[in-house]
Order: C-alpha cells, then sequence, then structure tokens
C-alpha cells in the first residue's frame, strides 16, 4: 500500500463515510476509490487537487510527502563606514552580519542615516539591503561612495539630468550632487527592513512640486530684475514679508 493510499483511507475513515459514500462526493465509483486506497490505481492531479481541499490538507500530505524544510536565508555583510581603496565586502568594513527579508536577495545591507530619502519612505534607523552592482540605471535607489575617501555608503537616486548623471536626494531640501569619477556606485537597493519598500511616486511628487515651485520663483526674481529692484531691496523686501507672515 502506497502512502497516499494509506493516507487517503485514514482521511475517508475519519469522516466516517464508506468508499461508495465518498465516491458520490467526486462522481467516482466505489471500485475507483478502492483501487486508490489499495495502490491499485491513482487520480489525476485534478482528482488530486480536489481530494487536498476536500480534505482540507496541502497534496504533499495527501501524497504522504515529507514537508520541505524551507532553506535557511543566507546572512549578509552589514556594512559601517567604508575604507577607501578596500573592497566594499572586505571584512574591515563589517563587523556583523544581517538576515535580509523574505524575498529579498542582497549581497550587503547598510543602515540608513538622516533625512534625505524620507520621501521614498526611507527613514534614519531603517537597514537598506543591496545587490552589488557598477552600472545602474536611472531611477534606482543606490549606495554610492566617493572614492579613495574614507565615508559611510550614501543612498541616493541615480538620474540623469540633462545628461549628466547626478545622485538625487528624495527630500527638496538636499542639493542633486554631480556624480563624476571621484564617485563609485557599489549597490543597488533590493530591500529595506521595516513596514514596506521605497515610494517612487511619492519621491517624484515632492521633486515635480520643488521644480515648479523653483520656476515660480525664477520668475517673481527676473521681473524684480527687469522692474529695477537690487539684491538688496529684494532681499529686504524677503525678511519684511517673513515678519509679516509671523505675525511680528
Amino acid at each position: 500500500m502506497s502512502a497516499f493510499s494509506q493516507r487517503l483511507k485514514e482521511l475517508r475513515t475519519e469522516k466516517n463515510l464508506t468508499q461508495a459514500e465518498f465516491g458520490t462526493l467526486f462522481n467516482l465509483s466505489k471500485q475507483t476509490i478502492s483501487g486508490y486506497e489499495k495502490g491499485d490505481a491513482s487520480p489525476s492531479f485534478d482528482t488530486l487537487l480536489k481530494l487536498a481541499d476536500y480534505f482540507g490538507v496541502t497534496t504533499d500530505d495527501l501524497l504522504g510527502r515529507e514537508p520541505k524544510t524551507p532553506p535557511k536565508m543566507h546572512k549578509v555583510p552589514l556594512l559601517g563606514p567604508i575604507k577607501a581603496g578596500v573592497p566594499i565586502l572586505s571584512t574591515d568594513n563589517y563587523t556583523e552580519t544581517i538576515e535580509p527579508p523574505d524575498g529579498v536577495i542582497a549581497d550587503f545591507a547598510a543602515p540608513v542615516e538622516g533625512d534625505s530619502m524620507l520621501y521614498a519612505g526611507i527613514y534614519p534607523g531603517d537597514i537598506a539591503f543591496f545587490r552589488e552592482c557598477r552600472e545602474p540605471k536611472p531611477g534606482h535607489i543606490v549606495a554610492a561612495r566617493v572614492m579613495d575617501y574614507d565615508a559611510a555608503v550614501n543612498l541616493k537616486f541615480y538620474v540623469q539630468k540633462n545628461g549628466q548623471a547626478v545622485l538625487r536626494s528624495a527630500n527638496p531640501e538636499y542639493k542633486d550632487i554631480p556624480f563624476t569619477k571621484n564617485h563609485a556606485v557599489v549597490g543597488i537597493m533590493t530591500g529595506l527592513i521595516r513596514d514596506g519598500a521605497p515610494v517612487l511616486r511619492d519621491y517624484e511628487t515632492v521633486i515635480y512640486s520643488k521644480e515648479r515651485l523653483d520656476e515660480r520663483w525664477n520668475k517673481v526674481v527676473y521681473q524684480a530684475i527687469n522692474d529695477g529692484v537690487s539684491p538688496e531691496q529684494f532681499a529686504a523686501l524677503i525678511a519684511t514679508m517673513k515678519k509679516f507672515l509671523k505675525g511680528e
């Protein structure tokens, strides 16, 4: 008797059903059920699924297979400050390891510091996970560093601006950083330990709003210059308006 035959008989008898009664539930004859339980016949895949659904078990359970042990997640280096001239995953750059979240493929991780990526849903204290990468695509969130300089990796968006690669924060308080030959991308972000992944849509909305605001301000300043307002006069006017708005 096969493992399936034995398991099917156990489950059927637990339901207090005869072979004939059980067979009618699936439009199967008593002889067919008897064949299953003796090991003389095997159900089709569709029938196997129906049987498993009826008993509320998995097909593996019904077939008598041992449940597979989930593979152990590998741990990856949790980086600290990066040593100049040392490979990114050198043991000189980390003292501990960390396990990536389920479904996240990563080669290393790094803690998030500062608020430059707030509007992408990435906060100080988060742990970001990365795959090693040297050639990111525009829109990737990357870990970048300044070559030959001891510093922590910087978490930024890698974007193209007027044909020039720049590292861009997801916070309008920070300026773009031109990506030069002294910079290097060491990885692209693949996951985050907290409660979700980055939301690129929010980031784009904030940056778009900032660019529109900058455009409006540029028009105001340009008009003031054409009207003969000096920089000092314009600055004094802004200071007066700030006091007015604060109720001073």
